[in-house]
């Protein structure tokens, strides 16, 4: 039995705007369907001004015009023309009520159907009936991930009213596919689900979730749909008018002159702005409207997404590092998104970072795309494939790169973009298997390779042309092209040496014949003989090691580390990586920082030392590390779960050093869950046991008792400690040491002003006193040199005033030091001073330095400064460090003390101890 057919009412909003060409095309594309109409009403709601523009448009339409116009809420029927089909039409006309939702409820009351329909003046609805239609219908099923609907055969869909009729009768609410953006060449940007169609129950009306009321994001309310299909037949387009150009001219106005009134602007409205600025190509006011919406936004969520724009938006202005910046951010503020990854994938891509770009790639898969974000075919989906597929054929991994190729063309087979790529990574492929064909014969004769390459350019033109066009795919004009196919902008030919040629110009298949009788000619048994005898017996290989550390993204930027070198973490990673490379093991190290800034000038080789080499590498490539026998990370707890996911199986050693004693972004029981653990101290160990397994946080007291762990528990927590130069020994015959010197060589912020505050007492019970002021830090060097541009600190400035005050007392401030200066300097002082701080250390390198450079210390006996010390300083006053002064420590007492804190501290003693944990834990 055949059910009834419902009735379907189409209902339309416009205003003067859309009442001519948008409408009259908006409702063709409706009425005039090659497998009949779609509706049996049609209600427009009118709230313009216009109204001999929207006469004329319903004229061409066929339809007879109206005796009079009434005012106000008003209701005009249409007569449909008697000569071909048409559904009753009238017109709701009505004062704009300044929302979406409200003026769409106005009109919606006088519509009768059954089924209700809403579009928009400046919508059009694909005909499924043509090949467009069916394309776009064939991408909605695999955007979404749903079935077809079965309504017709050989996939053209009956009509509409007959389709309704069949479905189940729960089912009161349709989602409709919308591709709201669309670039110049109709290729879709943004694509949206649309809940447009509705069964009339239980008085649907429509409500926008939010107080601007735009109509894209409607919603109907007054019953809860027990089922909703995916009508997969039906697709609309939006087709913005011109008048979008001149609403972001007006709304940078509105902004300017807000801005200006010191008036708040919303955040919402200028990301809005800001969106309309980017179409209409005003860039700089985007940018500024889009620093405004960040600056505004009230939520987790909003303040991400206005990130994020930022960063798409530094990449069309191709202020590319400054992208990759923000996108980095970005995913340390909130790694679960997929943009992210996709927006640095692009920037590593353009910056010609290969290895990156496939590590932002790969990553990004992992995590789910934003909700509003979801249905972006060419943003999600071709535009990161093909970048990361190019980047794979330029790393010269062909089969990964022609994999991607192919998906992109599986899901999208219309695309330019897919098809390009599919047809690089194709001729990628071929002609490496002719290089690799070439190669391994060249390989044979290696001590004549000039004159044997000269024979094959003059001899085989196919091989020099080959060359020539493995150039030109692996690195010239290929990021050019992409760039352009991401806009879908057709382009057939690629250059070659600067010139365009054909990519057919190389017929593959008499390549590798010739490449074949190249290889006859050069092969002989003698020449096979000679290249086995070249094999040599591998040497016992010792474990490798990879050092991973993301940390100082933020807090060190990469202009500011030539200037201050790294931190005592950071510079702990330098050395123990350096120790193990000189003993012989392979190390590379996963970093922020650029090669041979600061700590990492350590990698290079002393006089007499036997060669090593520490392969630096950027630490965006975290999954290269899991090539390693072992990894070391240090201070990344924000990323323990993804670490445990990508380097799953393998031994990794989370070196705390500072963190894991109070710091509450640590995310303790997150870090407690890694494989071993590294300590700096007992008292650091000690912390982050209490921390992750109890719950202690930073403003409560370390002294309550141990948690009940098990034996295996402890196990996992090693007791490493922290290294010093072992250097510091060297030179104390040639250097002259003032016992009367004091020296302070930490933070600012740990007790400094506090020893300035005293030293006028000092100054006055030893008169041969002085105080010598540096340290490894930025914010020394702002003492010294005023820091302009720099965002000195009101504290500093004030230590900086005082510092001059004391200048007749004898106190001299030398800024930021290196390492090498730095321990001269503690050998030439008598009495190293540390107030202390709020916060209390972990290790304290500087100490333990200046111990093993013979001063004595006068301390605050704080965290882990009792037992790392070994109880050879004195404990911090006023009267404890003129005594010092006083009564100098004898040179034989000196030696004595930095022997053993470089014997237990020394860089060899602690590469030890950490090789006896590698052992222990890799049998």
């Amino acid at each position: 039995m055949t059910s009834k057919q419902p009735v379907v009412s189409l209902g339309v909003m416009c205003g003067d705007a859309h009442s001519g060409k948008p409408l009259e095309r908006c409702l063709r594309s409706v009425l005039e369907k090659t497998n009949g109409c779609p509706v049996d009403e049609v209600v427009i709601g009118f709230n313009g001004k216009d109204r001999a523009q929207l006469d004329g448009t319903l004229r061409k339409l066929g339809y007879v015009t109206p005796a009079a116009w009434d005012a106000g809420e008003s209701i005009t029927s249409w007569s449909p023309p008697l000569t071909f089909p048409r559904p009753p039409l009238k017109v709701v006309t009505f004062e704009w009520p300044g929302r979406f939702d409200v003026a769409r409820n106005i009109y919606w009351k006088h519509m009768t159907g059954e089924w209700l329909w809403s579009l928009d003046a400046d919508d059009v609805l694909v005909d499924a009936g043509t090949e467009e239609g069916l394309n776009a219908i064939r991408n909605l099923e695999r955007d979404y991930g749903l079935e077809p609907a079965k309504v017709g055969s050989n996939e053209k869909p009956v009509p509409l009213q007959q389709w309704l009729a069949a479905l189940p009768p729960p089912t009161n609410a349709i989602f409709i596919g919308y591709d709201y953006q669309i670039d110049e060449n109709n290729y879709v940007v943004i694509r949206l689900k649309s809940k447009r169609l509705v069964k009339r129950a239980l008085g649907h009306i429509w409500w926008s979730p939010d107080e601007s009321g735009v109509h894209e994001v409607l919603t109907p309310v007054g019953s809860t749909p027990e089922l909703a299909i995916t009508n997969l037949g039906i697709l609309l387009r939006h087709h913005p008018s011109e008048e979008a150009t001149q609403r972001a001219i007006r709304n940078t106005e509105i902004i300017k002159q807000m801005t200006k009134s010191d008036m708040p602007v919303e955040a919402r409205h200028a990301y809005d702005t800001a969106n309309a600025q980017v179409f209409s190509g005003d860039l700089t006011n985007a940018e500024r409207s889009l620093l405004i919406a960040i600056q505004q936004a009230t939520n987790d969520l909003d303040r991400y997404t206005y990130r994020l724009a930022y960063a798409s938006l530094m990449l069309h202005k191709n202020d590319v590092p400054k992208a990759l910046e923000v996108s980095c951010a970005c995913i340390t503020y909130n790694p679960e998104f997929q943009e992210a990854y996709f927006v640095a994938c692009e920037a590593a891509y353009r910056m010609g970072k290969w290895a990156a770009c496939v590590e932002w790639y790969e990553r990004g898969l992992r995590r789910e795309p934003m909700l509003l974000q979801r249905d972006q075919p060419l943003m999600r989906f071709l535009q990161p494939r093909g970048q990361t597929a190019d980047a794979y054929l330029n790393l010269g991994q062909f089969e990964k790169g022609m994999a991607l190729a192919r998906e992109m063309t599986e899901r999208y087979p219309n695309s330019p973009l897919a098809q390009f790529v599919l047809e690089r990574a194709t001729v990628a492929l071929r002609l490496d298997k002719l290089a690799t064909s070439l190669l391994d014969a060249t390989d044979l004769l290696t001590d004549d390779a000039p004159s044997l390459s000269k024979m094959l350019i003059e001899q085989f033109p196919l091989f020099s042309a080959t060359r020539g066009l493995m150039k030109s795919l692996r690195i010239r004009g290929t990021l050019a092209k992409l760039n352009r196919l991401t806009r879908e902008q057709p382009a057939t030919r690629m250059p070659l040496d600067g010139d365009w040629v054909s990519c057919d110009r190389i017929d593959t298949e008499d390549a590798l014949r010739e490449a074949g009788a190249i290889r006859l000619q050069l092969l002989s048994a003698e020449q096979v003989k000679k290249n086995h005898l070249r094999v040599k017996t591998r040497p016992a290989v010792l474990p490798s090691f990879a050092f991973y550390s993301p940390a100082a993204v933020e807090k060190w930027i990469p202009q500011n580390l030539l200037v201050k070198g790294l931190g005592g973490s950071e510079s702990s990673l330098a050395h123990l990586a350096r120790e193990l490379a000189v003993r012989g093991h392979p190390v590379e190290t996963y970093t922020p920082h650029p090669a041979g800034s600061g700590a990492f000038s350590l990698w290079t080789n002393e006089p007499g030392e036997q060669e090593f080499c520490v392969v630096q590498k950027d630490f965006v490539l975290m999954h290269e590390a899991a090539s390693a026998d072992v990894i070391i990370t240090c201070r990344a707890p924000y990323l323990a779960r993804e670490m445990r996911e990508v380097w799953e199986g393998k031994p990794v050693f989370c070196w705390h050093q500072d963190n894991g004693y109070g710091n509450p972004w640590l995310w303790s029981k997150e870090v407690i869950e890694m494989q071993e653990h590294l300590h700096v101290s007992e008292w650091a160990r000690k912390g982050l046991l209490r921390e992750g397994y109890t719950g202690v946080t930073a403003d409560k007291p370390w002294d309550g008792p141990m948690p009940e762990l098990s034996t295996e528990t402890y196990a996992r927590h090693h007791l490493l400690g922290n290294g010093i130069p072992m250097n510091c020994l060297s030179n104390w015959d040639k250097v002259t040491r003032d016992p009367y010197r004091v020296i302070y060589a930490s933070d600012p912020t740990r007790g400094l002003e506090e020893l300035l505050e005293i030293w006028p007492r000092v100054k006055e019970a030893v008169p041969q006193a002085s105080l010598y002021i540096c340290g490894a830090y930025l914010v020394m060097l702002s003492l010294k040199q005023g820091a302009p541009g720099m965002p000195v600190m009101e504290r500093v400035e004030r230590i900086t005033k005082r510092m001059d005050e004391l200048a007749p007392l004898g106190v001299t401030c030398g800024g930021w030091q290196p390492q090498a200066v730095l321990l001269e300097a503690f050998k030439a002082s008598g009495v190293y001073a540390y107030p202390g701080g709020p916060m209390p250390e972990g290790f304290g390198v500087s100490l333990v330095q200046a111990q093993a450079c013979g001063c004595e210390v006068v301390c605050k006996e704080a965290g882990a400064l009792p037992d790392v010390l070994h109880n050879h300083h004195v404990e911090w006053s006023l009267d404890n460090l003129v005594e010092a002064l006083k009564e100098p420590m004898s040179t034989e007492l000196r030696r004595d003390i930095a022997e053993k804190a470089v014997s237990r501290h020394g860089w060899q003693s602690v590469t030890d101890r950490f090789l006896s944990f590698v052992g222990e834990r890799t049998k």
